[in-house]
């Protein structure tokens, strides 16, 4: 990609799913990590895509990278396993 493109620039490209290879890596991850116990187990990665599709569609233009991070940020936090 080259260069700091930003969170919505970043997040955009992601749900374009350019290379058709999103879904199949976002379930990976998932599994990966819930295996590791430190996400929950029943987030699906439908789930998990549709939250970064929304993320990108309202935070699209640079002036609003804070809240793109913060979207994510809290998106990210809501996958973490509670003790």
């Amino acid at each position: 990609m080259g260069g700091d493109h930003g969170v919505p620039v970043v997040l955009a490209q992601v749900v374009e799913g350019r290379d058709g290879h999103r879904a199949p890596a976002i379930a990976s991850l998932m599994d990966a990590c819930a295996a590791a116990g430190v996400i929950r187990t029943d987030i699906r990665p439908t789930d998990l895509s549709a939250a970064l599709e929304g993320i990108a569609l309202t935070s699209a233009g640079a002036e609003h990278r804070e809240q793109a991070e913060r979207l994510l940020d809290l998106t990210l936090d809501g996958l973490t396993v509670r003790p």
